[in-house]
C-alpha cells in the first residue's frame, strides 16, 4: 500500500541580505509583497564608500591620483598632481562623500527611469517595488565587485601597478589594449558583474511587475544600458 507524504512548502525569503547570494530569484520574487530599499542601499554605499578609503590607504593616494591624471589630463599633470596633494584633505572628504552620495543616487535614479519605462510598457507596479530591485541588484555587484577590488588591492605588491582604470579582469579591456579609446570603453563595458546586474533587474522587474512579459522587463532594463554604453564609448566626459 503506497503512502504519500506532503513535502514541507519552500522555506520563504526573510529578507536577509545575504539571500540575494544563496537564492537570487526569490528574494527578488518576496520584493513584490515586500519591497526592501533603504537596508540595501545602505549597505552598497558603506561598503564601496569603506573599500574606496581602504585602496587609498593601500596603493597610497598620491599614486591613485597620478595615475588618474595621467590618464585624463592633456596638459602639465606633474602641477595638476602637485596642487591635488596640496588639498588632500578636501579630496578624501569628497570622495567619501560623491562615493556613498552617488551609489545611493544611482539607485534612486535608475528605479525612477525603469519604472517610468514599466508603466509605459503597460506593467502594473509600484516605484517602491522598482526601486527595491534595482536597490538588490546594485546592492549585490557592489559587494562582490569591491570586494574583488580590495583583495586586488591587498595582493597587490607594486603599488604602481594597480589598474585604476581596471582593476578587475572581469572585462575583456583588462586582458587586450587597444589604441582606439571607443574600443577600449565597449570592452570594458561588456562587463561580467555588469551583466549579471542586468539579469537580476531583469527577473526583479519581471517579478514585481503584473502583466510583464520578460521580453518587456528585458527591453526597459537593456534599451537604457545599451544607450549608455554608446554614450560612454563617444563621449570622453562619460567614466
Amino acid at each position: 500500500m503506497e503512502t504519500s507524504v506532503a513535502l514541507p512548502p519552500p522555506a520563504q525569503p526573510s529578507g536577509a541580505l545575504w539571500e540575494m547570494f544563496v537564492s537570487p530569484v526569490a528574494t527578488l520574487q518576496s520584493l513584490k509583497e515586500r519591497p526592501r530599499v533603504l537596508v540595501p542601499v545602505l549597505a552598497a554605499s558603506a561598503w564601496r564608500t569603506i573599500v574606496s578609503y581602504y585602496v587609498i590607504y593601500k596603493i597610497g593616494l598620491r599614486t591613485l591620483l597620478a595615475a588618474s591624471i595621467r590618464a585624463t589630463a592633456s596638459v602639465d599633470p606633474d602641477a595638476l598632481l602637485a596642487s591635488a596633494m596640496q588639498n588632500k584633505n578636501q579630496i578624501l572628504m569628497m570622495q567619501g562623500a560623491s562615493t556613498f552620495l552617488g551609489t545611493a543616487f544611482g539607485v534612486f535614479a535608475l528605479a525612477l527611469l525603469y519604472y517610468l519605462l514599466v508603466i509605459a510598457f503597460g506593467g502594473d507596479t509600484t516605484y517602491k517595488a522598482v526601486a527595491a530591485v534595482v536597490a538588490h541588484a546594485i546592492f549585490f555587484t557592489t559587494l562582490v565587485k569591491q570586494t574583488m577590488v580590495g583583495m586586488v588591492a591587498t595582493l597587490s605588491r607594486d603599488p604602481s601597478s594597480f589598474n585604476i582604470q581596471q582593476p578587475l579582469g572581469t572585462n575583456l579591456a583588462f586582458f587586450i589594449d587597444s589604441n582606439s579609446r571607443v574600443v577600449t570603453k565597449l570592452m570594458a563595458s561588456f562587463d561580467i558583474l555588469a551583466i549579471a546586474g542586468l539579469v537580476l533587474s531583469i527577473a526583479g522587474l519581471r517579478a514585481v511587475s503584473e502583466r510583464f512579459s520578460t521580453f518587456a522587463a528585458s527591453a526597459v532594463v537593456l534599451l537604457p544600458w545599451l544607450v549608455y554604453v554608446a554614450a560612454r564609448a563617444f563621449m570622453p566626459a562619460l567614466m
